[in-house]
């Protein structure tokens, strides 16, 4: 997750606290934690908190509905781990239904993704493309994902510019670090200079 240090283990993300935190309780782990206030008090609400000792645990994984129906497209992934999924939006496409019943958008075809393998997960876009735009879109997998995410898109400010070209090829490596990273504008900067780079 967001700067946290772990591993996931089903619903759960356990994270080994420091020694200084260790035995603190959540009380006194809960300031040290990049996770929103709000969030964390729903998640303590539900029993998706516990802190035995030097483990942390958070349920960040719980099942959900998709949230929408699902429609069955090609999904040209770029990058996915736990928490992100990031495809190319095509011409065309857009990213959401806008009215009421409309189907086919790229929402939709990630539904049918998360529907065919196997992960109970909302579809959350993070950011909007127009629909004659082509480029990277980024989902988050977790509600902890979305909001930090959001907050990051709140501060910047993305051009067309950016999405220009239609294929990806990246490094797995180099893309699991951008993600982890949780920075919105670093994981769709280094998605459009892949496509940049593959087009030569």
């Amino acid at each position: 997750a967001a700067g946290l240090a772990g591993r996931r283990k089903g619903e759960w993300f356990e994270v080994a606290l420091p020694d200084h935190l260790a035995g603190a309780g959540l009380g006194g782990v809960a300031p040290h934690l990049p996770v929103p206030p709000k969030l964390l008090r729903e998640l303590s609400a539900h029993n998706g908190v516990t802190v035995q000792g030097n483990k942390l645990r958070l349920r960040l994984f719980p099942r959900e509905p998709l949230g929408m129906p699902p429609d069955w497209m090609d999904i040209n992934v770029l990058y996915e781990d736990d928490f992100a999924l990031v495809v190319n939006k095509p011409v065309g496409v857009e990213i959401h239904p806008s009215v009421k019943g409309q189907r086919g958008t790229l929402a939709n075809g990630v539904a049918a993704y998360f529907e065919a393998t196997g992960q109970p997960v909302r579809v959350r876009p993070v950011h909007r493309l127009d629909k004659e735009t082509t480029g990277p879109v980024l989902f988050a997998k977790t509600s902890l994902r979305k909001r930090c995410l959001n907050a990051l898109c709140a501060t910047k400010k993305w051009t067309a510019n950016m999405w220009r070209s239609s294929k990806a090829s990246w490094s797995k490596t180099r893309a699991k670090s951008i993600c982890r990273s949780g920075k919105t504008g670093t994981i769709l900067r280094a998605a459009a200079s892949a496509r940049r780079e593959s087009r030569r």
